[in-house]
């Protein structure tokens, strides 16, 4: 039929011609297709987001192959030569894969934020916000980080732990009630007697870190640059650590406890020097300052006999009898090779802590509850060296 067309059309001319021309283009033009079918061996889907918004450039890949694909626009995805029962693995920046098997139907994919790290909910002023959305420099330490360190104080557990963060010795040096000082990213004042200390702020309110349980600990957040100053102004100079202690959670009522038992030792204390190594230097330095020897030979002779034989006295002693308006100050010197840093410091203290905590509630209510103390001892030998602290 069409040919026959095609030898008419070329006999006549003007609208016959046209009308002719016109049966032609329908002949030739395709039959229009219900709907595309995909191949059998195709395999098509069509990949989401939590939410249910399609997820565009989404990775398909048929496991065990090297076919694979993308997702369009409109999150749908198309892979030919996939067989029946393969397991097609689908990814996507930001979201956990996600294995499902092609069983020649359409698939529906839906893919699960993996947003650990972004998700992370810290403490920022008054509130608490996703690190995600976060433009300050904060670090965060979990309970669960203190809980693992047996220390005595919130601020002894800090050290090492956040960056920038300087936890310094007490200036009353070992004194056990001796509180830590802290700074963050160094101690940069002007002028000679300021300082600059972090602002500590306990579910809200001021507080001191070394007066806290650190098993109440739930989450610090260490603020450390000038965005906290939106917030608390001048205060926030030498940067802000918020502590959020442990609250209670709907659930049936929960008990617990631990202890912990720890015995301390001083570590590389110096080494004390025998007592005729002392008199001969004091000697020595005698002579130098232009004077004489003023502790005698027989004297360093007594130290150094006095350490194996214990019939020498070692006290002091007057060679003249009891008259003491005749003496030197040989006589005076005692013969004793006492290690006095051993004496005063050489104990091995015990201390101990126990925390007892009860939580629990419902949907009305919750709780927490809380105790603890911490006995110690210190070092000193010869006096009451001890602290409890009760929370």
């Amino acid at each position: 039929m069409y040919h026959y067309l095609r030898t008419m059309s070329r006999k006549l001319t003007g609208l016959p011609a046209l009308l002719l021309a016109l049966c032609m283009l329908m002949l030739t033009a395709p039959a229009a297709s219900a709907s595309a079918v995909p191949a059998p061996d195709t395999a098509t889907g069509t990949v989401l987001d939590q939410t249910g918004e399609p997820l565009p450039g989404a990775s398909v890949m048929v496991v065990g192959t090297t076919l694979g694909g993308s997702t369009d626009i409109d999150g749908n995805f198309s892979i030919a030569g996939v067989k029946q029962g393969a397991t097609l693995r689908v990814s996507f920046v930001g979201c956990k894969p996600a294995d499902v098997k092609w069983e020649g139907q359409h698939l529906n994919v839906t893919l699960q934020d993996d947003g650990q790290t972004l998700d992370e909910v810290v403490v920022v002023g008054f509130g608490q916000q996703k690190k995600v959305n976060l433009t300050g420099a904060v670090s965060t330490v979990t309970g669960k980080e203190i809980a693992a360190r047996p220390v005595n104080s919130v601020a002894d557990a800090l050290q090492g732990m956040a960056a920038g963060l300087d936890v310094l010795g007490a200036g009353a040096g070992g004194q056990l009630n001796a509180t830590r000082n802290m700074n963050i990213r160094g101690a940069g004042t002007i002028g000679s007697g300021s300082s600059v200390t972090p602002l500590v702020l306990i579910d809200g309110m001021e507080g001191d870190l070394n007066d806290l349980n650190p098993d109440d600990v739930e989450t610090i957040s260490i603020l450390k640059d000038a965005a906290a100053s939106s917030i608390y102004g001048s205060r926030a100079a030498g940067g802000v650590i918020l502590v959020k202690t442990k609250s209670g959670k709907e659930g049936k009522i929960t008990v617990n406890y631990s202890d912990s038992f720890r015995w301390s030792r001083i570590n590389d204390y110096p080494d004390m020097a025998p007592s005729w190594t002392w008199a001969n230097v004091f000697n020595q330095a005698s002579i130098a300052a232009g004077g004489g020897e003023l502790i005698p030979a027989y004297k360093i002779d007594q130290m150094k006999q006095a350490v194996t034989d214990p019939t020498i006295p070692q006290l002091m002693t007057n060679a003249n009898g009891t008259d003491w308006s005749f003496w030197n100050f040989g006589d005076l010197t005692s013969v004793g090779n006492t290690n006095w840093i051993d004496e005063h410091f050489g104990k091995t203290p015990f201390s101990q802590e126990h925390n007892i905590s009860v939580t629990g509630g419902n949907e009305k209510y919750d709780f927490y509850f809380s105790g603890n103390l911490l006995s110690r001892e210190g070092i000193l030998v010869h006096g009451d060296d001890n602290s409890q602290r009760y929370t």
